[in-house]
């Protein structure tokens, strides 16, 4: 077991010191002068008072100086924790102090000043004189140090701080490397926000390598094609609202160049599919979570064509079986849930014994359901959480969303549970439409000849837009939160 690495950015500093490290629209960095800022910033937050192992949040939009701040955090052991700038004042107040955070690293976009008594101000950097001369550092970095606490995106809840070691991230990283073939001349554009996973994971992947990484600040579709064009971009990881965004964009086809297009964060429904069939798109899908660094599974470059539906094998570094309700492993073809396990799974939430998180084995239980075929694809079909009981009978909300979401002018649709006081609980689909609104009863229509009776559900709500998470998911809270009155009737 490694428990250890030099520095990354330091070595590509020595071997390839003018080799980009960090691009966005009107910058670039080079490795050798990333070597001295990562020094310069980390200098700033230590004479903040901050010590290896003490919790620094980042409150900013994707940017280079936000990533040169994470390797920072790297190089000098603070703990980072990326905060979700959209939500509010007071979760960041709430997180913050669930964390124990030492420092707020902030810009002018967010009152930072008000949220914690030590804080530092992000756009002084770009002022500031860094002292070239080199911190004494130790020549390893021990990757068993906590490294990020990432707050899950908080679909069905409250959000959870998962709390992340190095060595989670470099085994991560050194799985999907090994299967993407990762070289110094890929470049790896990083429109996710970095308080996600699926983002801030990018950064350590790309330094690893040895290959640039594109940020944006946030996900913008003309800005993503002219990278995509302009700036060598060969990867992208995006979830399926903003391929499908992509898609109807891009006239020249310059998706079709790509090394890949990661796709994850939610199912790839059967229209996109064929989209990405029809135009030869190098899309692989995945299955991930924050508790596991980001990807277990990864598709092969063409296996989208032949396997609908599947998230594709698990990668290096990890271990996933499916079990049915006693825990026991089923054989390939058995729907049970998804359990996982490896060297990129998390060491705890914040403020919970791993005690009562993992099996005594070291499994952990995704939430999901699933299966394995005999060749080890992985397809995901739903939440474990998201079945219902009606009238003494079990209704699977993922399977009314999977017929609804098949019909042709369906842009997305979340169904969720009524209260009801003669069936107990009944589905409310929500439904954003391609185009111009349909008729509830004509929509019933279709829905009728795709369900069981049980499974229609009593109402259809039609939305201009289905609200996201941070990740790109369907914010199932927000819908609750929006809708509560018709939810909690209980009529």
């Amino acid at each position: 077991m490694i428990r250890s690495i030099p520095c990354p950015i330091k070595e590509m500093a020595s071997a390839s010191p003018e080799q980009p490290a960090l691009i966005d629209a009107t910058h670039t960095i080079t490795y050798s002068v990333l070597d001295r800022e990562v020094d310069g910033i980390a200098a700033v937050i230590t004479d903040k008072g901050i010590q290896p192992g003490d919790v620094v949040a980042v409150l900013t939009r994707n940017s280079i100086q936000s990533a040169i701040i994470f390797y920072a955090a790297f190089r000098h052991g603070f703990t980072l924790m990326p905060l979700n700038r959209r939500l509010k004042p007071s979760d960041w107040i709430g997180q913050m102090d669930e964390a124990d955070c030492r420092l707020l690293i902030y810009n002018n976009e967010f009152p930072g000043e008000n949220l914690l008594a030590n804080t530092l101000y992000i756009d002084k950097f770009s002022n500031t004189n860094f002292d070239t001369s080199p911190m004494a550092l130790p020549g390893k970095y021990p990757l068993d140090r906590e490294a990020l606490i990432v707050f899950s995106s908080g679909t069905a809840g409250k959000p959870r701080g998962v709390v992340l070691t190095w060595s989670n991230l470099y085994h991560s990283a050194v799985g999907i490397n090994r299967s993407l073939k990762l070289k110094g001349d890929d470049c790896w554009l990083a429109a996710l926000p970095f308080f996600h996973i699926g983002g801030i994971s990018i950064l350590f992947r790309t330094v690893l390598s040895g290959c640039p990484t594109f940020i944006m600040d946030r996900f913008d579709t003309e800005g993503v094609l002219k990278a995509i064009d302009e700036k060598r971009v060969s990867i992208i990881s995006v979830v399926p609202t903003m391929l499908t965004e992509l898609i109807k964009s891009d006239k020249k086809n310059n998706l079709r160049q790509m090394k890949a297009i990661i796709l994850g964060g939610a199912a790839c429904d059967e229209t996109l599919r064929r989209e990405i069939i029809r135009r030869r798109l190098p899309v692989r899908t995945t299955y991930g979570m924050t508790e596991t660094s980001s990807m277990i599974t990864l598709s092969g470059p063409h296996d989208i064509l032949k396997k609908s539906g599947s998230s594709g094998t698990v990668l290096p570094h990890r271990e996933l079986i499916i079990v049915d309700e006693k825990t026991r492993a089923l054989p390939p073809g058995g729907s049970g849930r998804i359990m996982v396990r490896g060297e990129v799974l998390f060491s705890r939430y914040v403020g919970q014994s791993s005690g009562d998180i993992f099996s005594a084995d070291g499994w952990f239980d995704t939430g999901d359901i699933g299966q394995l075929d005999k060749d080890g694809n992985l397809t995901v079909t739903g939440r474990f959480d998201n079945t219902i009981i009606s009238g003494g009978e079990n209704i699977d909300l993922d399977r009314i969303e999977r017929a609804i979401g098949r019909l042709d002018g369906v842009n997305g649709v979340v169904v969720l549970p009524r209260r009801d006081k003669k069936w107990g609980q009944r589905p409310v689909a929500f439904i954003e439409m391609a185009g111009d609104s349909i008729d509830e009863s004509f929509l019933m229509k279709l829905i009728a000849d795709q369900l069981p009776r049980i499974m229609i559900p009593d109402r259809i709500i039609t939305v201009a837009s289905l609200p996201l998470t941070g990740s790109g998911k369907y914010d199932r809270q927000a819908l609750r939160n929006r809708y509560r009155h018709i939810l909690e009737g209980g009529v």
